[in-house]
């Protein structure tokens, strides 16, 4: 059980890296600790959607016909995203 434990801190640790790049790239601050926290496990989410589209692309077509990636929106939810850019009214675009 340890030795599983250590993967998550290390892919914990991996992933905080990658979130502080990504804010960098991207120029992101948040107000408070509390908000990077709460954009930081909205931005885990994302990269956990992003690597299992493009996992199931290869599996299913031996390549990826097209890649997601962390783009400027990925410390945004679903629901933000559509509010953004479709407007309060639609869930969807």
């Amino acid at each position: 059980m340890e030795g599983s434990k250590k993967v998550y801190e290390d892919e914990e640790q991996a992933l905080k890296v990658r979130f502080q790049e990504w804010m960098n790239k991207f120029n992101r601050n948040y107000k408070d600790e509390a908000e990077k926290a709460y954009r930081f496990e909205v931005f885990k989410s994302t990269v956990q959607y992003v690597e299992k589209f493009n996992a199931e692309q290869v599996k299913k077509y031996g390549c990826c016909k097209c890649t997601l990636g962390t783009n400027k929106f990925a410390d945004l939810t679903v629901e933000e995203v559509s509010n953004k850019f479709c407007g309060k009214r639609s869930r969807q675009c």
